[in-house]
């Protein structure tokens, strides 16, 4: 693996109403390798305007933990394997430790 400390943790928030669709997803990119680690957490209530009624509903939330560098490829993957017609997908660049970015990037390079 070879450090670059200018590496970018990209996390992916998606959520979705059927944690079967999260969990095919995660297994989908962490096969590709376009992500390091996946969380998924829930159930979580989501308010929210829709055609314009206002809605509630159950969902669950997975954050996807990946390289900047890959982050279009798992919003590619994200919207093929979706349930919804329109996903919640955000995007977040953080800084992490430098163990950890190391890690991410060995994770997705190996």
């Amino acid at each position: 693996m070879k450090s670059d400390s200018s590496t970018l943790v990209s996390v992916v928030t998606t959520t979705s109403n059927e944690i079967e669709i999260l969990n095919q997803i995660s297994s989908t990119l962490l096969e590709a390798k376009l992500a390091a680690c996946i969380q998924i957490s829930g159930p979580i209530t989501s308010h929210y305007v829709w055609e314009g009624q206002s809605q509630t509903g159950t969902e669950w939330q997975a954050n996807i933990k990946t390289i900047s560098l890959l982050t279009p490829q798992v919003v590619r993957t994200i919207k093929r394997l979706h349930n919804y017609d329109l996903p919640e997908i955000i995007t977040t660049e953080v800084q992490a430790s430098h163990e950890y970015s190391q890690w991410v990037e060995h994770q997705v390079n190996s």
